[in-house]
C-alpha cells in the first residue's frame, strides 16, 4: 500500500498520467493510421469517420494524420490529393512521418554527396510506388542511378504536395494527450525530445513499461489490431499490406477505433 503511494507521488509529481487521460474539454479527435499509399481504405476511412461524428453531439472536431501517408502503397500522390480536399472542409493538421521525411530530404537539392544512399534508402520503404504514383513512367525510374533519383523526380511532384510535406508538425500535445508518428523518448521530457526520434523510434519507446509524460498516441510499429495500452495506442495496423487501415477517436476520457478495411474475395 505504502509503496503504491509513493510511486503515485513520484509519478505526479513528475507530470505524468497516470489513468484517464483527457482531451480538452469540448474537442472531439480522430488520429489516422499510417495510410502509406492507400487511397482506397483511406477513403472508406475518412467517410466513417465523418459519419461516427455525425451521430455524436456537437463538439469541435480535429483529425489528426500521424504521418507515413505515402511509399509502398499504389497511389500516395492520390492519398495526398484526397487529405489536402477533406483538410478543405474539415479542421486538420498532420504529422511528419519517416517517409515523407525520406522523400524531403531526396528532393533537397542540397542533399549533396548523401543523395545516392538516400535514394537507395527511398527505393527499399517502398519509394518506388510513389514515384510511380507522381506520373514518373515505370521505364525511365527503373534506369536512372541512384544518383539522379531525387533531381530526376522533382519535376514529376507538385510544389503544392512538397509545401504540404514541408508544412507538416512534429507532434501536437492535446490536453494529456501527444499525438507523435513514431513515438517518444521514454527517458525525456516532451520539451526535450529529439524531433527527428519522434519520426523513428521503435522498441526503445514501445517496451517501454510507462508511465509517460502525456497519453502517447502513434504509427510507425506495425501490429495486426489497433495496440492499445495503459500509456499508448498505436494504430498502425500495416494498411499496405494487411488491407486494414485505423483510426483512433478521443472525447475527454473515452478511446474508440473505427477501420476500413479491404474486402476478402
Amino acid at each position: 500500500m505504502i509503496k503504491a503511494l509513493v510511486r503515485k507521488l513520484i509519478s505526479l509529481l513528475r507530470g505524468k498520467v497516470e489513468q484517464s487521460p483527457r482531451i480538452p474539454e469540448g474537442m472531439r479527435v480522430y488520429a489516422v493510421g499510417d495510410v502509406h499509399g492507400r487511397q482506397d481504405l483511406l477513403e472508406d476511412l475518412l467517410c466513417q469517420l465523418v459519419e461516427d461524428n455525425a451521430r455524436r453531439p456537437p463538439a469541435q472536431v480535429l483529425y489528426i494524420f500521424l504521418g507515413d501517408l505515402i511509399d509502398r502503397g499504389p497511389a500516395s500522390a492520390g492519398v495526398v490529393n484526397l487529405v489536402l480536399d477533406f483538410a478543405t472542409r474539415h479542421d486538420c493538421r498532420f504529422i511528419r512521418g519517416n517517409h515523407e521525411e525520406v522523400l524531403l530530404q531526396l528532393l533537397d537539392e542540397e542533399a549533396g554527396d548523401g543523395s545516392t544512399e538516400l535514394a537507395r534508402m527511398f527505393a527499399r520503404i517502398g519509394g518506388r510506388q510513389t514515384a510511380l504514383s507522381y506520373g514518373v513512367p515505370e521505364p525511365l525510374y527503373n534506369g536512372w542511378n541512384f544518383d539522379v533519383v531525387g533531381e530526376m523526380m522533382r519535376p514529376f511532384i507538385a510544389q503544392a504536395h512538397i509545401d504540404f510535406f514541408l508544412a507538416m508538425e512534429e507532434m501536437i500535445v492535446l490536453g494529456d494527450y501527444i499525438f507523435v508518428h513514431a513515438g517518444i523518448d521514454p527517458t525525456l521530457p516532451i520539451d526535450a525530445q529529439d524531433l527527428r526520434k519522434t519520426r523513428w523510434i521503435r522498441t526503445a519507446f514501445t517496451n517501454a513499461a510507462g508511465p509517460f509524460e502525456k497519453y502517447v498516441v502513434h504509427g510507425h510499429s506495425i501490429t495486426s489490431g489497433v495496440d492499445m495500452h495503459p500509456h499508448r495506442c498505436g494504430i498502425d495496423t500495416g494498411a499496405y499490406r494487411s488491407g486494414i487501415l485505423s483510426a483512433l477517436g478521443c472525447e475527454g476520457a473515452a478511446r474508440w477505433t473505427i477501420q476500413a478495411s479491404t474486402p476478402e474475395c
